[in-house]
């Protein structure tokens, strides 16, 4: 009881004299997160759709992690005119080209209407598997065969789709070179500007009216809209121009605030921060480096679990430290529901012997991948003892397999010091790692 009163006295005396009461951090409801992440996504995927004239266009994943401590970001692809080029006044097909005084070609020769079709078809496919993947759940035997029958032929039709869409990119990649050759050119930056005004307004809006949607941050946690994703596609023997970068971002405690009346809108909005730059010279070699370990460590020659395709990027983060980003497979489909898993030499699997075989490589690849950040992590050098060294992991997907989405390892950077300096034993230092999984796929 004297305690209590104690506390009362205390946060009374606190209010009274306009002093911050300290609260003991809110424990994190991890499902409800990840499930207000996935809500928040589709509604910035939505506000990005609707600042464009046409409703189908080459997907733009938007992908949202959040990071205790510093919040929720919400990243796009690097290279927005690449991937998102109907946002263009125009409205055309534009394709990575980079060439003599860092100009950009593009092309309207692709038939606009068939693209659309394409496109469209695409989205109705993947809601139906959405629907016939719900039903499955709840089907008898019988009914469940032929809904899988059904879900294999979408599974093929939309194969079909994505690879007429691949052939619309080429066709328009080989219209760019002979506009090239007939001195076909327009000014990159002309568009660049126009896409990153408009992303920002998205934005702006996603943030004033809808980021209050995201309820667990605490007010000095904050929510992030960038462009820096992957490095989006690279073209050999082009020299690529420097990276545009756009960050968005507000605090959680100044958008309840505005919900609460306290903020007007105009002042809300003049409280969001944006920054617009381009990559600079200033290179970090140890963050670099560190990314091309994983990336070597993972490649499909050298590992024994899961392997990784694509290029591992990073992100530094004031006052929090480095994430990387990394997605991992398990096999090649070499068609007609057959696989080869090259990490462990095994070929011409059945859909049930590959997903088996996941299975068992999953504890494996989670516990080694937690030792290799440990043991080549010690290579980041310019990170402070109180920056945190963020891995995420996005799994090979494995239906009904129990394999979560996603694996998250956080690691402080002091840790690795005491590791590799020997104040610390191995043992000790791993359990220092944490890893949260995402959902069950």
């Amino acid at each position: 009881m004297k305690h209590i009163v104690k506390g009362l006295v205390v946060a009374v005396i606190s209010a009274i004299a306009g002093l911050p009461v300290l609260v003991q951090a809110q424990k994190i409801d991890e499902a409800r997160m990840e499930r207000d992440i996935e809500v928040a996504e589709n509604i910035l995927n939505t506000l990005l759709r609707q600042q464009s004239e046409r409703r189908y266009f080459f997907p733009v994943e938007v992908e949202g992690k959040y990071m205790p401590g510093y919040g929720v970001t919400f990243r796009l692809p690097g290279e927005m005119i690449g991937v998102w080029g109907t946002l263009a006044p125009l409205d055309p097909i534009v394709v990575h080209s980079p060439g003599a005084g860092r100009t950009y070609s593009y092309s309207f020769s692709t038939d606009e209407e068939e693209l659309d079709d394409v496109a469209e078809r695409i989205s109705e496919l993947e809601a139906e598997a959405r629907e016939l993947e719900e039903e499955l759940r709840k089907a008898d035997r019988e009914a469940k065969r032929e809904m899988e029958n059904r879900q294999r032929e979408l599974e093929v039709e939309q194969r079909k789709l994505e690879s007429e869409m691949r052939e619309f990119q080429g066709r328009a990649r080989a219209e760019v070179f002979r506009g090239q050759a007939r001195g076909g050119r327009t000014n990159r930056d002309s568009l660049s500007q126009i896409m990153t005004k408009k992303l920002a307004e998205v934005a702006k809006e996603f943030l004033v009216d809808y980021g209050d949607l995201i309820g667990q941050l605490n007010p000095e946690e904050r929510i992030v809209i960038t462009n820096r994703g992957d490095a989006g596609d690279v073209w050999i023997g082009f020299d690529q121009p420097k990276r545009s970068y756009l960050v968005v971002e507000a605090l959680r405690g100044d958008i309840s605030q505005y919900k609460q009346g306290k903020l007007s809108r105009e002042q809300m909005l003049a409280k969001i921060k944006v920054v617009n730059t381009t990559t600079s010279d200033k290179k970090e070699p140890d963050l670099e480096l560190f990314s091309s370990i994983l990336e070597r460590l993972y490649r499909e020659d050298l590992s024994k679990t899961y392997f990784t395709t694509n290029d591992i990027f990073f992100e530094r983060l004031t006052d929090f430290g480095v994430v990387y980003y990394m997605s991992v497979y398990s096999a090649h489909d070499r068609g007609n529901r057959r696989f080869d898993m090259p990490t462990v030499n095994l070929e011409n699997l059945t859909q049930e012997e590959r997903d088996q075989k996941v299975k068992e490589l999953y504890p494996i690849f989670e516990k080694g991948i937690k030792e290799d950040i440990l043991e080549y992590g010690r290579t980041l050098k310019s990170l402070k003892d109180n920056e945190t060294l963020s891995l995420h992991v996005k799994m090979t997907r494995c239906k009904q397999c129990g394999l979560p989405a996603t694996l998250e390892y956080s690691v402080k950077a002091d840790v690795l010091r005491d590791y590799s300096s020997g104040k610390i034993t191995k043992e000790a230092a791993l359990a220092k790692v944490t890893v949260k999984k995402g959902m069950p796929q």
